[in-house]
């Protein structure tokens, strides 16, 4: 797990699809967070993004670049600070109500997951669908072994558009009546396909929305 081998991989793929939409780009490491909290959670949670969005204050020799630095270290900014609330409904069952989440459990929580972006080069604020399907489609196999050696118990997607969980996977993705997520299963791991953690909806909402996703699919 963590193994940093397989970064080297993706680099030499990447190195040889000069067509791809920043394949040359500044290169974001990802996985575990921290081993140990990770193996002791109830939920083994594994998040997946499609890329990283590179700050404009970007500074090339003070760039820690590595998610498992980063979220070590503290948590900043919306989207990291979703996706810890999540993880902590999550490995808590959402017991605990949205307004009542304390700073330093959900700090624990996201430090507790695995997260990896399907695209590891950089990009912007957007990302354009043709590239990340560009990126699916030639690593797919090496992301899949990824996801194999961090061993989740629980997948959940932050794509919106079930599409790219499909293309990732080849399972099939069913969409919930609400609309509001999917769920499908691969090689016996659960998977949620949901909102991106920084789109433009209610927190709250999307706390709740996620815990009946997570009902829906444990039951």
């Amino acid at each position: 797990m963590n193994d940093d081998a397989i970064f080297d991989s993706f680099s030499t793929l990447y190195e040889a699809q000069t067509k791809l939409t920043d394949y040359n780009g500044v290169f974001i490491k990802d996985g575990i967070i921290n081993k140990k909290l990770f193996l002791s959670s109830r939920e083994k949670i594994l998040f997946i993004a499609k890329e990283h969005n590179l700050p404009n204050t970007y500074n090339k020799e003070t760039y820690a670049a590595d998610y498992r630095i980063w979220w070590e270290d503290h948590v900043h900014l919306g989207f990291s600070v979703r996706i810890s609330e999540w993880a902590h409904g999550i490995e808590n069952n959402f017991s605990t109500p949205y307004d009542a989440i304390e700073k330093n459990h959900r700090e624990q929580a996201l430090k507790s997951i695995a997260f990896i972006n399907v695209k590891k080069t950089a990009g912007r604020a957007k990302a354009h669908p043709k590239t990340i399907w560009g990126y699916i489609g030639v690593s797919r196999s090496l992301l899949l072994q990824q996801i194999r050696e961090i061993a989740p118990t629980l997948i959940v997607c932050g794509f919106r558009y079930d599409n790219y969980p499909i293309q990732l996977f080849e399972v099939p993705i069913k969409k919930s009546e609400s609309g509001t997520f999917s769920m499908g299963t691969w090689e016996g791991i659960k998977i949620i396909n949901f909102f991106h953690p920084s789109c433009r909806k209610d927190k709250k909402w999307l706390y709740n929305e996620l815990a009946l996703a997570y009902k829906s699919i444990r039951f």
